[in-house]
């Protein structure tokens, strides 16, 4: 990614984080929210995607996907495929 994107990336979380905080609460990552928010705040786009990796493959499949899509799914998902 280059400085560009890192921006871009960055103002995409900024922008569409609130819209899936509720499912790192809700399912008990309250410490990788945590997590996330530091490395926001440094600026750690790779440490951030890592954290949002292994959340996704924790959160149950059968309310997360593709068919069911919740709330904040969508933006999660471009963050963590972009």
């Amino acid at each position: 990614m280059g400085k560009m994107e890192n921006k871009r990336w960055l103002q995409e979380f900024d922008a569409t984080k609130h819209t899936f905080k509720w499912f790192f609460i809700e399912y008990g990552f309250d410490d990788e929210w945590k997590w996330l928010e530091e490395y926001r705040a440094k600026n750690q786009i790779g440490k951030m995607k890592v954290v949002m990796n292994n959340v996704w493959f924790e959160l149950p499949d059968d309310k997360f996907n593709v068919n069911t899509r919740p709330n904040g799914w969508e933006n999660f998902l471009s963050l963590t495929e972009d």
